[in-house]
């Protein structure tokens, strides 16, 4: 990337689905509030933190090669990464980043959170579908999370996220769960557990009370296939539930 250096009033650079091999010619545009390399060749994130871009606010890397998490030094207003569909394993290099709201991480080889949520405090949206990941452990860090998206991994606990007390939207599609710990989460508004191996109404007991559900998505589970399924659920679902998979109840 080159020619941009007088460019300092541009505050959105998109460069989607070229050829760009490395993050360079950045310097300079202090302006700059979204930067889009997503659907190129990018391997290293180098170059951004050295390029001083004091304004950056969203960042999207998805469909590169990338395969670690780094580089991102001086971008403290960043408030979206799009990392999704890299080579990434670990999550890391991300605790000075204080004011970030979204991270997508999906499609990549993570198989652990570990302590790399640690210090996002504005964290609200979470994305990890589609990775390695047995468990999430870890999560707990982003204490204001609303939104989980963890569908197509193998988890089978959800006891870490028992303390995100702000959480509305959890998706855990496609795991390994059979059953389900939901119960202090009481703003909890749409419950995704479609494709895995629940196969009795006991196992949802926690849903009856979830005071603020309106989406329940099961699907795909035995449980879903058993002749009671709907009466089932709709007997111990709240009243305030307004969808049971595809089927809208008002």
């Amino acid at each position: 990337m080159s020619g941009l250096r007088s460019c300092r009033e541009l505050r959105e650079l998109e460069l989607y689905e070229n050829c760009v091999c490395c993050i360079e010619g950045l310097d300079g545009l202090v302006k700059l509030a979204t930067l889009d390399l997503s659907y190129n060749r990018i391997q290293r994130m180098e170059g951004l933190g050295a390029a001083g871009l004091p304004s950056l606010r969203e960042l999207y890397l998805a469909n590169n090669r990338i395969s670690a998490i780094e580089g991102l030094e001086g971008l403290d207003r960043l408030e979206v990464l799009e990392l999704g569909s890299n080579q990434l394993r670990r999550i890391a290099n991300l605790r000075h980043l204080g004011a970030l709201r979204e991270l997508h991480l999906g499609r990549n080889d993570i198989d652990l959170i570990g302590e790399g949520l640690a210090g996002l405090a504005s964290l609200r949206t979470l994305g990890l579908a589609s990775n390695r990941l047995r468990s999430l452990q870890g999560v707990e860090a982003a204490v204001g999370l609303r939104e989980l998206y963890a569908d197509h991994n193998m988890i089978d606990d959800t006891a870490p996220i028992l303390g995100l007390s702000q959480l509305h939207t959890v998706e855990l599609s496609a795991n390994r769960l059979r059953s389900i710990q939901v119960a202090p989460l009481s703003l909890l508004e749409e419950l995704w557990l479609s494709d895995n191996p629940i196969d009795d109404a006991a196992a949802l007991a926690d849903v009856a009370v979830l005071p603020r559900l309106k989406t329940l998505y099961l699907s795909g589970c035995p449980f879903a296939l058993t002749a009671d399924y709907r009466a089932s659920v709709l007997g111990l679902a709240p009243s305030t539930l307004v969808q049971l998979d595809a089927d809208s109840l008002r």
